[in-house]
């Protein structure tokens, strides 16, 4: 994060923190929404398949916002890079 927010470096902690929240807040609600199904489990078996199969698709989900938030820093790097090169 430091090597993105080199000229401001004081950005770095704060972004970073926000940034943790909002993931938090986004894993928390995606959780409770993606598990309110309503589905009756009667067997050992059959919760063992709901929750792998829950957890997989959320956890898919999860890897996918991060992965974007990692192309968005890498973006905002290079943005800088090209911009402290023109001038």
């Amino acid at each position: 994060m430091s090597h993105v927010f080199r000229q401001q470096i004081g950005w770095a902690t704060p972004v970073n923190k926000i940034m943790l929240c909002g993931f938090y807040l986004l894993n928390i609600g995606m959780s409770t929404i993606y598990y309110n199904q309503g589905i009756d489990l009667h067997t050992p078996l059959e919760v063992v398949e709901f929750l792998s199969c829950k957890i997989g698709g959320l956890l898919f989900i999860i890897g996918g916002i991060h992965l974007s938030n990692v192309l968005f820093f890498i973006l905002l790097k290079w943005h800088y890079l090209t911009a402290g090169e023109q001038k």
